[in-house]
């Protein structure tokens, strides 16, 4: 069964060398889970990693799709965020994560920060195969607004395609920056829902006293599991990022077909190979036998083409007794008839038959019959010299070969 390790890196990772972890099965069943180092992580089929906040931003903004080319998607994004990051625009690594009409939403996270995560769990032999961030691993819904408390930070959700990091205050109160967007939401006279869901082994705050605070409705939601929904997530693995053990695994499992496809060739060439060695010994055996059978039949000649020779002698024979030689007119014409087939009916305009050449012109309409005639009567053991002179009808001048 396919397992996945996902683990959660903060930003002080690797110098804060332990994390939190946890096994999952492929269908999202969770196995195992703990805190420790890379050392003491458990193997597994692929490894993931959910980027904690504040190491990733998400940001909405305008691009003109278009008929945008998506290599140009990199320079749209970073003319359009540059107002936005403190920082240059081309030291950031840009992932969409949804677009509606001209919008996009954009995760954005420091390119050598992600270079060197994947650098250094490739270090460790696990090289990964996705990773997340954890602003669209936090519960949201557009119903209210959702508030995921960690153990250093706060996530807020307010729609569906949105994230913020929040920096927790003293003494259990509300995050400043939440207490502002609520006093503008409440100005703007549609004052939200507050749902809170607390991390694994985290106390809830004070949901009345944060209700009295913020002046709205506070209600304690499920537990937060930073790795639950990761599955469905944009994956920053692209473009330069893109992993390419994942592309070496593939040919791995492409390597049993290759070896089976190079196996099937290998066997039948060589079935070939034995076929044709087996022909070749079969025509050496019949040629053995040929000439055994005109050493007994004819002792004191020398051979030199056997079986043009027994024709001969057969031919010898066949005179006294009134028979047909293979080199007579009617042979050749019974041979011509033959390959003619259907056509051999009114099919001869002229004979003429001298020194054991048949010469036959045969009607026009079969002129293109003389390639196909002239091969099977070479089958047969016969020469054909084809003349097809244009304004003239075809003609054919066959004779008994003298080899067979």
């Amino acid at each position: 069964m396919k397992q996945i390790l996902r683990i959660q890196i903060e930003a002080r990772w690797p110098t804060s060398a332990k994390t939190a972890w946890v096994l999952l099965a492929a269908n999202g069943a969770r196995l195992s889970e703990g805190v420790s180092e890379a050392a003491h992580w458990p193997l597994a089929d692929e490894y993931e990693v959910v980027l904690g906040a504040p190491q990733a931003t998400w940001h909405a903004v305008q691009v003109p799709l278009g008929k945008t080319a998506r290599s140009e998607m990199p320079r749209l994004l970073a003319y359009a965020l540059e107002d936005k990051l403190l920082r240059d625009p081309d030291s950031q690594h840009f992932t969409v994560t949804h677009r509606e009409a001209d919008r996009v939403g954009v995760l954005v996270v420091a390119r050598d920060r992600l270079r060197q995560i994947v650098t250094q769990f490739t270090a460790l032999g696990k090289p990964l195969s996705r990773v997340f961030c954890a602003q669209q691993c936090a519960p949201a819904g557009n119903d209210a607004w959702h508030l995921a408390l960690g153990i250093n930070s706060m996530l807020l959700r307010t729609g569906g395609q949105d994230g913020i990091c929040l920096d927790p205050e003293a003494e259990g109160k509300p995050p400043a920056l939440l207490t502002a967007l609520i006093a503008g939401q409440r100005s703007a006279g549609s004052a939200p829902t507050l749902v809170v869901h607390p991390g694994e082994g985290l106390a809830p705050p004070d949901m009345e006293a944060w209700s009295a605070a913020l002046a709205i409705d506070v209600r304690l939601g499920a537990t937060y599991c930073w790795y639950a929904s990761a599955g469905g997530n944009a994956n920053l693995l692209h473009g330069e990022f893109a992993p390419r053990h994942r592309r070496r695994a593939w040919l791995t499992r492409l390597k049993p077909a290759l070896w089976l496809a190079g196996a099937a060739l290998t066997a039948d060439f060589l079935i070939g190979l034995g076929q044709i060695m087996w022909q070749h010994h079969g025509i050496a055996d019949a040629d053995e036998r040929t000439m055994q059978l005109f050493h007994e039949s004819f002792p004191k000649t020398p051979a030199i083409e056997p079986v043009a020779q027994m024709r001969h002698q057969l031919d010898l024979l066949r005179t006294p007794y009134g028979e047909l030689r293979s080199d007579d007119a009617m042979s050749l014409l019974a041979a011509l008839a033959d390959a003619l087939g259907a056509d051999a009916r009114d099919a001869v305009q002229s004979l003429k038959f001298a020194g054991g050449s048949l010469e036959v012109v045969l009607m026009p309409a079969l002129a293109d019959r003389i390639s196909a005639v002239s091969s099977q009567l070479a089958l047969v053991g016969l020469t054909v010299a084809t003349r097809n002179e244009d304004g003239n009808p075809p003609k054919l001048v066959i004779r008994r070969s003298l080899t067979p």
